[in-house]
């Protein structure tokens, strides 16, 4: 299950251990549901200071094996593993040729261990009633010297957490400081209050999760929460492109007088969210989410947050079907992408993952208006070519000029020739091109 403290738990493994010096090295990386195998190679290399310069794909695997089999005592941590992972395909030694590397695993599923026949599997169990108390003190400020009745309170909605970790951390931060009882009987009557029509034992977590967004003061911070959820999953979200898009979005209203302005906001409303433990940081200028959370905040979303593989025939499909998606990532070919029905009477913000196809490969591909026709409110458009060697020519910006009410245009990796035409989008206020080839006529 998602939210027990598996990553915590490893990275602070690996700091022990790399402290202890038992290793000499101590590397990690995220894996996901959908393993991107040159994104895990990366992670792992440029930890290793190892560099992949000219190396064919079926080189990268052999260089990474041999240098983490080179006897040198590395501990590698994979987080967050799902399902099938191939160790050949990335260049990472069973432990049968482990010449000093150790491999550690977490996955909320135990066949996963059992697959990759690991050693030893030790299950990470839900805090006891004890545990969890003491991590709600902690996190929500509690002392011996608080009053009573905000002890009592908080061991109740401790115990209305179930033990999970992320749940005790994410509800006892957005407590932390408040000293009105009316803010916590509202929070454990949140917890207590039973809720129909969803999913079993996730919307048990989704509930608990929903107390903390409930109990946040700044709407900013809300809204922004929710866009990081349109996001591809375990996605490093880098806070100037959340400016972009909650700009275009209309996330702050008319509430900015420049970019500056808004940039500001977008940080006060991240940082309130690191402190609630709802976002975590990547690096200074980058967050990304919990799983659990995103999934929570796209169930608070109510269906008008969606994500969709368009390979996946029932993803596609359930979409599809929708009537009030207002934040829309969709993932796959171009083919496929352009060729998706959706009701986007609705739609605010769409953002595409193209992914490579060889189909497309030196070809500058006509967009046809009829995608366009029916998101015609759409605000935001932010389009990503998944492929870093080439750029993916498009003849697209004649159909865009049928979105009105169009705020922001993102692209990336894509060569859109003559862009003269954009001058006619009279409400655009971002254009963000990112390793991106354009012609500039008179605008």
């Amino acid at each position: 299950m998602g939210g027990t403290g598996k990553t915590t738990m490893s990275i602070e493994v690996g700091k022990e251990l790399k402290q202890s010096k038992q290793f000499t090295s101590v590397v990690d990386t995220t894996v996901s549901l959908s393993p991107d195998i040159r994104k895990i190679q990366n992670d792992i290399a440029g930890q290793l200071e190892l560099k992949f310069d000219d190396c064919t794909e079926s080189d990268r695997p052999k260089k990474l094996w041999k240098r983490l089999t080179n006897g040198e005592k590395i501990l590698l941590i994979l987080d967050d593993v799902w399902g099938d992972i191939d160790f050949n395909e990335i260049g990472i030694p069973y432990s049968d040729n482990h010449k000093g590397c150790r491999i550690l695993v977490t996955t909320r599923n135990l066949l996963v261990c059992n697959r990759l026949r690991c050693s030893k599997t030790i299950q990470l169990e839900l805090l006891s009633d004890e545990e969890a108390w003491t991590m709600f003190q902690r996190h929500a400020g509690l002392t011996e010297i608080s009053t009573k009745s905000l002890l009592d309170k908080g061991r109740k909605i401790a115990n209305e957490c179930k033990g999970l970790p992320i749940a005790i951390a994410v509800i006892a931060s957005s407590l932390k400081g408040i000293r009105h009882p009316e803010e916590w009987d509202r929070a454990l009557k949140s917890l207590q209050t039973p809720m129909h029509g969803a999913d079993d034992e996730l919307v048990k977590i989704y509930k608990r999760l929903k107390v903390s967004y409930d109990n946040m003061k700044n709407e900013n911070a809300k809204r922004l929460l929710l866009l990081c959820s349109v996001f591809r999953e375990d996605e490093e979200i880098p806070t100037e492109r959340l400016t972009r898009l909650g700009i275009g979005g209309g996330l702050f209203g008319e509430d900015y007088v420049s970019y500056e302005d808004a940039r500001i906001q977008v940080v006060i409303s991240k940082n309130k969210l690191l402190d609630s433990c709802l976002l975590l940081e990547a690096d200074q200028s980058e967050v990304k989410m919990h799983d659990l959370v995103r999934d929570a905040a796209q169930w608070i979303a109510n269906k008008e947050i969606q994500t969709v593989k368009l390979y996946n025939k029932k993803q596609k499909a359930m979409v599809e079907r929708e009537a009030n998606i207002k934040y829309l990532l969709c993932e796959g070919k171009l083919k496929d992408v352009f060729s998706f029905k959706i009701d986007g009477s609705k739609l605010e913000i769409l953002i595409v993952s193209m992914h490579k196809d060889e189909d497309c490969h030196n070809v500058e591909v006509d967009v046809l208006n009829s995608f366009f026709e029916n998101i015609r409110g759409l605000r935001v458009f932010h389009l990503i070519h998944d492929h870093s060697y080439s750029r993916l020519a498009l003849s697209l910006l004649q159909p865009v000029q049928m979105m009105k009410n169009i705020r922001s245009l993102l692209f990336k990796l894509v060569n859109l020739g003559d862009i003269s035409i954009l001058g006619n989008l009279r409400s655009l206020e971002t254009l963000d091109l990112k390793i991106s080839i354009v012609e500039l006529g008179i605008l």
